[in-house]
């Protein structure tokens, strides 16, 4: 995917912008690989959609999750670990 760097900015930009309207810290990383990424919650970057290959469809799976968030269709919850996951 082309610009993929700028690409993953605009992604962790708007996990960081969900995040902070729904009280979890949220970013998309380079995870499984140097074309893959995820997007993690919580101060331990856990890994809670992910590592997908970054291409289109990835960034509109990333998008459609965080757009979910905000919805409150879809939301992050603690296991009986205290690690985050989404559902």
């Amino acid at each position: 995917m082309g610009g993929t760097a700028s690409v993953l900015a605009l992604l962790d930009a708007h996990a960081d912008s969900v995040g902070s309207r729904i009280a979890w810290e949220l970013r998309v990383r380079v995870s499984g690989g140097p074309e893959c990424v995820g997007l993690t919650a919580g101060a331990g970057h856990v890994l809670i959609y992910g590592p997908v290959c970054l291409d289109g469809r990835a960034v509109t799976h990333i998008n459609a999750r965080l757009d979910a968030l905000l919805r409150r269709e879809r939301r992050i919850v603690e296991d009986h670990n205290s690690r985050p996951r989404l559902i």
